[in-house]
């Protein structure tokens, strides 16, 4: 009996043992499953708050990108606005409402020895000693631009009469531009003594040497048939402008003649 008995508590034992053995084991196991749990909590935060810090650097360096773009399109537009275009850049391949045909820049209903076409507008000589061309009124102030950019493309084809004739004055293409100076005077003329204080800017293009009688007075040589590009700042004139009037392309002198104007544009800034 006594045998027995001791039997029984030592299986008593072995099953409190192996119950507090799978208590323990259950402590264990939710322990180290929290810890876990926990640690995949603080690793999502981590990773959140590193995507929050990465999404704060994308969005600032967007921000500076707009706002660079932002600032050069400023630029870029206060550049345009500081720039006018008194003529914009015109070819002429067709006849244009904002020109009219001159002579002595007084307008004329005389349009025979001008023609439109794919090169621009070409002015050619008739039977007798002529001139002709065609102008835009532009009546500008342009008292606060610091340039003023006048800008031609032009050509000679056939010149008979030399350089820019007896009185500086006659070119088988030419430009000229009508204005007001600093000091009040008028520019509006276009006589033989180039040197008087009304004599409009002018400039003709020629391309044989002058000979005995004729010279070369504003006038600047160029090959036949080459497009030759002119650009002059009529701000560095002395005295400076004031106010633009009008701005003429014409030919003139002696048949046979033949010049054309291929663009041309004033723009000021």
């Amino acid at each position: 009996m006594e045998e027995e008995k001791k039997k029984k508590n030592n299986s008593l034992i072995l099953i409190i043992v192996i119950i507090l053995i799978l208590i323990i084991a259950t402590i264990l196991y939710f322990v180290f499953s929290n810890n876990d749990s926990d640690n995949s909590t603080v690793n999502t935060i981590a990773n959140e708050s590193t995507t929050d810090d990465m999404s704060d650097t994308d969005i600032e360096n967007s921000n500076e990108a707009t706002n660079s773009a932002l600032d050069n399109a400023t630029d870029n537009d206060t550049e345009t606005n500081n720039s006018n275009e008194l003529i914009p850049l015109i070819t002429f391949t067709e006849a244009s409402t904002d020109w009219y045909a001159e002579v002595w820049f007084n307008s004329s209903e005389n349009i025979d020895e001008i023609t439109y076409g794919t090169e621009g507008v070409t002015f050619t000589s008739g039977v007798e000693n002529s001139r002709l061309g065609i102008m835009t009124d532009v009546e500008t102030d342009v008292s606060d631009y610091s340039e003023l950019n006048l800008h031609l493309i032009a050509s000679v084809q056939n010149q008979k009469l030399t350089g820019t004739g007896w009185d500086g004055r006659e070119a088988p293409v030419s430009v000229a531009v009508g204005y007001t100076d600093t000091e009040g005077i008028k520019h509006n003329g276009l006589g033989i003594d180039p040197t008087v204080p009304t004599h409009v800017f002018w400039r003709g293009l020629y391309t044989l040497d002058p000979d005995e009688g004729s010279g070369t007075t504003n006038g600047i040589k160029v090959s036949t048939d080459e497009k030759y590009t002119f650009d002059f700042d009529l701000m560095t004139l002395n005295p400076k402008p004031v106010t633009i009037h009008y701005v003429a392309v014409e030919g003139s002198g002696w048949p046979s003649r033949q010049g054309t104007v291929h663009e041309i544009s004033l723009i000021a800034k």
